[in-house]
């Protein structure tokens, strides 16, 4: 079984570098570190209250996603090695790690990292909660199969952006996927709702057209793209059923980019 440790070789070392060696974004950290603990308060809104009432809909929502891209092209291979880039509290990890036992959680702040611990603790051997900068990862070249970030981008800088979208295609596989998850500007709630929420008050919203460019230019080929979230989970069942299509057009509230690295 694939294991991220030392022992085992194949992916990630355990032992972090000092904070100024990882060239870590202190300020963005010290951000995340404060909004820890009241992360729900942080992200609340009514909009999204409304829509997700118990603050699970939207991260099952891109689980679900995630697991769909795994079997169209892992097949029923649950040995593949997932990294979540970003992963705040271990959201994704509660819906993902039944399924997939080797799970690389990585984020920036300390302490959304022990609120994660607590709330969706990673159980598997193979699984593992760990403190890195997106743009300077700890994990060898070439290791990890399924790699994917959720509404992390917008928070960054444009340097910074450029810089993490180099190093996720450093880490890809040649088998390997990149999955981009982010809000959809060209959606009028979307811009409402990031707008007025606490969490996002910093946010620079990046067009998904925009974000395909800066990911060919590191490296990474867009493969696919889906737009989402169109209302609570029942709208979006209906829209689903009835109305495929719209996942096609730049409608919906979120949307999905998925790269694979060039020569891959």
């Amino acid at each position: 079984m694939f294991r991220f440790s030392v022992l085992a070789g194949k992916m990630v070392s355990c032992k972090i570098k000092p904070d100024e060696e990882l060239n870590l974004n202190t300020q963005t950290r010290a951000e995340f570190d404060q909004y820890a603990r009241d992360y729900f308060r942080e992200m609340s809104h009514p909009l999204r209250n409304l829509i997700d009432p118990r603050g699970h809909y939207f991260i099952e929502l891109k689980a679900r996603i995630l697991q769909k891209i795994a079997q169209q092209h892992f097949g029923e291979d649950r040995s593949i090695r997932l990294v979540d880039v970003g992963t705040g509290l271990g959201l994704f990890e509660k819906f993902l790690s039944p399924a997939f036992p080797n799970i690389l959680a990585v984020d920036l702040s300390q302490e959304m990292l022990k609120v994660a611990r607590m709330t969706n603790p990673l159980t598997s051997a193979g699984s593992l909660y760990l403190q890195a900068n997106a743009f300077h990862l700890p994990i060898k070249e070439a290791s990890a199969d399924l790699i994917f970030m959720s509404c992390v981008l917008h928070h960054l800088e444009k340097e910074e952006i450029a810089l993490t979208l180099a190093e996720l295609a450093r880490i890809c596989s040649p088998r390997g996927l990149i999955v981009f998850f982010e809000h959809n500007p060209f959606n009028p709630f979307t811009q409402w709702v990031v707008k007025t929420t606490p969490l996002d008050r910093n946010a620079r919203l990046i067009p998904f057209n925009d974000l395909t460019r800066k990911a060919e230019d590191a490296g990474i080929h867009i493969i696919e793209q889906e737009f989402f979230l169109y209302g609570t989970r029942e709208v979006d069942q209906v829209i689903n059923r009835w109305l495929p299509g719209l996942n096609n057009l730049p409608l919906g509230g979120q949307f999905a980019l998925i790269g694979k690295r060039f020569g891959h």
